[in-house]
């Protein structure tokens, strides 16, 4: 196959290699301590005792007690720990009279680093001396990746009647209109609700025997105390307060979460290695060596990355969409890019390079060195009803009942019901409090077209966004001026510019479909770039 790839002028090459990662102090020191035992994190609302939980059950506090510097203002009052503070291993929080746990990170005993296995193939074909090209392709597949995981969560699998609880909790969201768009569901009624549903064997058999409802109104009752938390998609919530242990007013069955049993405040987000991810591109790369005073190279890729959500290790307030099946969330990694295109240049014009002559210090001796950079949008995470922290890229982890919404949130994603008029782009567009700039040439209509995530009805959550943010783009200069004036005396004028064309580049917008206004759903406020700086120099050699 040699003459017809081009013989000696073109190469081709393949590889494998396989990188460990490695576990920082993080997981193998401070994750260890968020959990009951060593530390002991408990909500202990006084310090000093009193009506409230407390760490000093039974004392008081008062103007002389409740301060460690004490009434003479050096000497705390801190009295010896008696015998009986001595924890028992293994603590159970909640238990045997002890306080109830607060959120908890414990470290998976199976916790293992990241592998990623990575493969390469290219072909690289020179022209000539000074031009070459290179096409290539590569994979990495990321084994063990960080996945934290509130182990109390919402068993939504849960059988009674014949039915699971996330098959009767979306017939609940259906005829609310949950499912159709996120304006259905805000307007939604108890009325209007109960109209288009009828009853459903898991809140029937579920909640009957208890004194919560009457035989066949047991799915109204549900829905007309819970209306709040089934039109927010709060599933944590709906299901602890229905979560009795058996007792009214509630489920007939025994506690099923460790929050409604008294052992914990909150969430316990255990860290495990059971996340996974990969990456493929394509790229071809344009090599220019000198050629007529020019020397260049361009980087073009188009690539996928996909994953079940990379996160750093000092990651404690994340956790997974559904802890009962991780793939819930695979799906665009956070830094996904379709297309990533880098130029940069340099020219140094080959005539009057010698300087000779006052035509020649003027024209000779010039360097000229632009940097092109673009890219297509980045996932834009849309935060959906159950609350969060959008800006950030965090929802709420109520939708499938993996949190509280309230110490851990999720990459939880609203849902597009179609994808026409989502193409982020800047517009100007004209709203009741005047013109704004957007990323949707009609806003309202693509607020239409989207839907909080529901349990039972959606099979994956979206990864880290189904919008696509804004395009970059940003142009750089450098220009540099050698002037000689003797064999051993010279000096060089440099001129940079960053962002020459003075771009605004704006931030992809907060998407929030929790209260939002849809006039001004994708606005865009914020800009990422620095407006165009230039910087001067000279420096002289002798």
């Amino acid at each position: 196959m040699g003459p017809a790839l081009g013989g000696k002028n073109t190469v081709v090459r393949a590889g494998y290699g396989r990188i460990y990662g490695r576990v920082n102090g993080v997981n193998l020191v401070l994750t260890p301590l968020l959990s009951p035992g060593l530390i002991q994190p408990v909500n202990c609302k006084n310090v000093l005792g009193g009506a409230l939980p407390s760490c000093s059950p039974g004392v008081i506090p008062n103007a002389s007690t409740a301060f460690r510097i004490g009434t003479d203002g050096t000497t705390a009052p801190l009295a010896s720990a008696p015998p009986s503070t001595t924890l028992p291993q293994p603590y159970f929080p909640g238990i045997g009279g002890n306080i109830a746990g607060s959120t908890a990170s414990p470290l998976d005993p199976h916790f293992r680093p990241n592998s990623v296995d990575s493969i390469d193939l290219s072909i690289q074909h020179q022209f000539s001396p000074k031009l070459s090209v290179e096409v290539g392709g590569i994979s990495r597949w990321i084994h063990n990746e960080l996945q934290n995981i509130n182990i109390n969560s919402v068993p939504y699998m849960m059988t009674k009647g014949g039915q699971q609880f996330q098959t009767a909790y979306a017939a609940v969201e259906k005829a609310m209109g949950c499912t159709t768009s996120a304006t259905a569901c805000s307007s939604a009624t108890v009325a209007s609700t109960l109209a288009a549903l009828t009853p459903q064997p898991f809140f029937e058999a579920g909640l009957a025997g208890t004194g919560y409802c009457t035989p066949g109104t047991c799915t109204a009752t549900a829905v007309t105390n819970e209306f709040a938390n089934f039109q927010t998609q709060s599933v944590w919530s709906l299901w602890s307060d229905l979560d009795k242990g058996g007792a009214a007013p509630g489920f007939n069955f025994p506690f099923s979460m460790m929050n409604t049993a008294g052992q914990m405040t909150g969430n316990v987000t255990m860290s495990t290695s059971l996340g996974h991810g990969n990456y493929n591109a394509g790229f071809v790369t344009f090599k220019m060596n000198d050629w007529h005073g020019v020397t260049m190279q361009n980087n073009f890729t188009y690539s996928k990355a996909l994953g079940t959500g990379a996160v750093i290790q000092a990651t404690s307030q994340e956790t997974a969409v559904d802890p009962f099946d991780l793939d819930r969330q695979y799906g665009p990694q956070a830094f996904d890019r379709t297309f990533v295109d880098t130029l940069f240049l340099v020219y140094q014009p080959p005539f009057f390079r010698g300087q000779q002559g006052i035509v020649g210090h003027i024209l000779g001796g010039w360097t000229v060195s632009p940097i092109f950079t673009a890219g297509s949008g980045a996932p834009d995470f849309c935060n959906t009803n159950a609350g969060g922290v959008a800006s950030e890229g965090y929802s709420g982890s109520q939708d499938f009942g993996s949190g509280d919404s309230n110490t851990v949130f999720t990459n939880a994603n609203c849902v597009l019901t179609s994808n026409a008029g989502t193409q982020a782009s800047v517009h100007s567009v004209s709203t009741a409090s005047g013109p704004i700039l957007d990323a949707f040439a009609n806003p309202q209509a693509v607020f239409s077209n989207v839907r909080p995530l529901v349990l039972g009805f959606d099979g994956n959550s979206g990864g880290f966004g189904q919008f696509r943010g804004l395009p970059y783009w940003n142009v750089n200069l450098g220009i540099k001026k050698n002037i000689r004036f003797t064999e051993r005396f010279n000096a060089e004028l440099s001129f940079n510019f960053i962002n020459l064309l003075n771009h605004n580049q704006l931030l992809d917008p907060v998407l929030n479909i929790a209260g939002q206004d849809p006039e001004t759903f994708g606005q865009l406020s914020t800009e990422g770039t620095l407006p165009r700086t230039i910087e001067f120099g000279i420096r002289v050699s002798f």
